[in-house]
């Protein structure tokens, strides 16, 4: 059976997805498991096809989305609530306020988990492209693996940071451009409520700068 054009759309998700998530590319093998490919010959014809089609570049070796500033959605989606903001910076009160949703493609939540959006506040989490104003995709868990971005909660009060657990502790690290940021440690009193699966710029506000340049 020939590839069909989902099929590389699947794939354009998968890359595109594993660089927000992960901050790094996907290997071929990751690309080759996810597409069932049993060839890495696969792999590389199909990363050829994606930057013909001017969805990603390779360069050296090098994967990339060529735009970052549109959320990865497809024709089906489904609603996942938009709720507030959660700080990337110091702890603030977790208040949960509904601000309606936002689309996602179902390619990118799966049944059988909890999902929501909050919009990041704060320049903590910049370097790993998180902007203070952007949304966030959160899969919701009580458990991450090291190196994980995670909604934390700390007495009522939220934060998003790196995760790292070492034997009797965990170590919260922020991911900045700016200096004056440092890790947290915790020993009691924290919780996980989520996963940062991906992040994008607020479409609503993209809109608004867009309008607002045309005036």
């Amino acid at each position: 059976m020939g590839r069909k054009p989902k099929d590389d759309h699947k794939a354009f998700l998968f890359i595109a997805n594993h660089l927000r998530q992960h901050g790094k590319q996907p290997s071929f093998k990751d690309i080759a498991n996810e597409m069932d490919y049993s060839s890495m010959r696969s792999v590389q014809l199909l990363l050829k096809r994606l930057v013909d089609a001017g969805r990603i570049t390779y360069h050296n070796r090098v994967m990339d989305i060529v735009d970052k500033t549109t959320p990865i959605i497809n024709d089906r989606t489904v609603d996942v609530p938009r709720l507030s903001q959660v700080p990337c910076g110091p702890f603030e009160e977790a208040v949960e306020d509904r601000k309606g949703s936002i689309k996602v493609s179902i390619d990118v939540v799966k049944p059988g988990s909890n999902y929501y959006v909050l919009e990041a506040k704060g320049n903590s989490m910049n370097a790993a492209g998180i902007c203070s104003g952007y949304l966030m995709l959160i899969r919701q868990q009580a458990t991450a693996d090291n190196n994980d971005i995670v909604v934390a909660l700390v007495n009522g009060a939220a934060t998003v940071k790196r995760f790292k657990r070492h034997q009797d502790y965990v170590v919260l690290t922020p991911d900045s451009h700016e200096p004056d940021h440092e890790p947290m440690i915790f020993y009691e009193d924290f919780a996980i409520q989520g996963k940062v699966l991906m992040w994008f710029p607020d479409p609503d506000k993209t809109k608004e700068d867009k309008e607002a340049v045309r005036r």
